[in-house]
């Protein structure tokens, strides 16, 4: 067991006690929120950018699309707290509440598993550029060499690039990015 491992297993336990506290349903909720909250962004936020700033000011478009976002998941997240207001009434909250702490468990594995792709990825690609690329490349080759040796990472990083392969084609540019 190397400090990777530990890294691992911090962020794990970091993710099930979160997950614990938020439980299952608001953790969803949150998430979808996001997610809906961005694609709506996506569509609406350019004609709210107008509105506030008539000369296409770039503030403007990050402001009204981050808005959305929040508004969005603000509704989300108050549409779950209900949700999870009637499983406690139903005498379900434990069930929400473990289901919360598998889902942060594997969300904070998740996480760290993309940091480790991103240095091992880094680590690559700075070993092509030349000078610059050799110190970059030295500095994250501890790194780099610690995760590989990692038994944890290896299995996490394995299990995140098929999570990457069921991303739907929309995500090329993660996916592209990742290999």
């Amino acid at each position: 067991m190397n400090w990777v491992d530990i890294v691992i297993i911090v962020f794990a336990v970091l993710g099930a006690y979160f997950g614990l506290k938020q439980g299952l349903v608001r953790t969803v909720f949150t998430v979808v929120g996001l997610f809906v909250g961005l694609t709506i962004a996506g569509h609406y936020s350019d004609g709210l950018a107008d509105k506030l700033s008539p000369g296409g000011a770039e503030w403007a478009s990050i402001v009204s699309f981050v808005v959305i976002v929040l508004i969005v998941m603000v509704i989300a997240n108050l549409v779950g707290s209900i949700v999870k207001m009637f499983l406690k009434v139903m005498l379900m909250g434990w069930l929400d509440s473990l289901g919360g702490a598998v889902l942060g468990l594997a969300v904070g594995a998740l996480l760290v598993s993309a940091v480790f792709t991103i240095v091992l990825q880094w680590e690559a690609e700075a070993a092509e550029v030349p000078i610059a690329g050799a110190i970059a490349a030295g500095k994250l080759s501890y790194a780099a060499d610690a995760i590989r040796e990692s038994s944890l990472a290896a299995f996490l990083i394995d299990k995140f690039r098929l999570i990457l392969g069921l991303l739907p084609g929309r995500f090329d540019v993660v996916t592209e990015f990742f290999e």
